[in-house]
């Protein structure tokens, strides 16, 4: 009964494949603390893919950020820098790393 009315509202949504990852944190100071801003960036699109703040800087922060990611755009190569952290939550989520 109410198809026909449906179908008339749906739009193709544009569909946009991304390349990769880039990765990258840097400390901030918050009321006096420490706490770790992380950004995923896609080159090729010029588009901000997710900001990321935490208290620490870790694996297990880089595999929730990262986990996120993937959910949203799918498996790509992540370029980050050479921090352990980075290396370790990519083997971990089975995602290649790249420096």
């Amino acid at each position: 009964m109410f198809m026909g009315f449906l179908d008339g509202l749906r739009t193709p949504v544009p569909v946009v494949l991304y390349a990769l990852f880039l990765i990258d944190d840097t400390e901030v100071r918050l009321g006096g603390s420490s706490a770790w801003f992380f950004i995923a960036y896609e080159p090729l699109e010029r588009k901000i893919l997710g900001m990321w703040l935490s208290w620490t800087r870790n694996q297990l922060v880089v595999e929730r950020f990262l986990r996120e990611l993937v959910r949203r755009f799918g498996r790509h190569p992540v370029y980050a820098d050479g921090g352990s952290h980075y290396l370790a939550a990519c083997k971990s989520l089975g995602l290649e790393h790249r420096v």
